[in-house]
């Protein structure tokens, strides 16, 4: 058996794959979870990547063959490091729609979401961005998100990764559909026996969030094709650049 890890992105479902799939996986197969800890608080921090590249030791973490790494923010970074740790690891790799990721940021970012952390972290960039969200008109705000926090993830972490047989991606959006079945290939693919006690129909989600048609402008919608249009190509979540909000 190879550790297994999970390559969570920041706001791509990943709080609910940790806790709600990953842990109860793990621990129904004998294996320890690991993620990252702060040894040496308070840990300041701007790109959100960061907070798993500079606090888990990936070469001492990957020596066990019954670890499961999940990290809250994989960017290609930290894909990287893992790769030049060991050649020997199953991943999971959940991906979700750009522009929901921006709209999700935007309602978080705003109010609710953490800017110190009980564990020890200081998010800098978002203590720096929230007074100003508070004060932005929602239009403006979106935009002001998507040249802030939300470029740093999708850049960073949201962009196409090379085919790799170690890693396995779903799409948050489709993986619900068949959630049993894929609980059952992510547990072969991962050299698990059993799927565990999954609590498939637990959601953490923002409760303040909107969808993403229901907040793109048209002048939002010229901002976003012109930085990331082809990204959702690459992505598979559209074909070309002719995709519209609204209903």
């Amino acid at each position: 058996m190879a550790p297994v890890v999970f390559f969570g992105h920041h706001k791509c479902g990943s709080r609910f794959f940790r806790f709600s799939v990953l842990t109860p996986m793990a621990e129904a197969n004998g294996c320890t979870i690991v993620g990252y800890r702060i040894e040496n608080p308070p840990f300041h921090f701007r790109t959100a990547h960061h907070l798993d590249l500079y606090n888990i030791d990936f070469e001492t973490v990957l020596q066990s063959p019954r670890t499961v790494l999940v990290l809250s923010n994989a960017s290609r970074d930290v894909r990287d490091r893992i790769c030049s740790s060991t050649a020997e690891f199953r991943g999971i790799r959940i991906l979700r729609d750009p522009r929901q990721v921006l709209v999700s940021n935007y309602f978080f970012h705003k109010e609710g979401h953490a800017i110190a952390h009980p564990s020890g972290w200081i998010w800098d960039q978002l203590e720096e961005d929230r007074p100003v969200l508070a004060k932005l008109p929602q239009e403006d705000g979106i935009l002001y998100e998507l040249g802030s926090i939300t470029r740093d993830i999708l850049t960073n972490q949201l962009v196409k990764w090379n085919h790799d047989g170690r890693i396995i991606e779903f799409k948050l959006e489709e993986f619900s559909r068949a959630a049993k079945t894929n609980l059952r290939f992510v547990a072969e693919h991962c050299g698990f026996r059993k799927v565990g006690n999954c609590r498939i129909k637990t959601t953490h989600a923002n409760p303040g969030s909107r969808h993403w048609k229901d907040c793109f402008t048209p002048r939002i919608t010229r901002a976003f094709k012109e930085r990331y249009g082809q990204l959702l190509i690459d992505l598979g979540y559209e074909e070309d650049m002719g995709w519209q909000a609204g209903p």
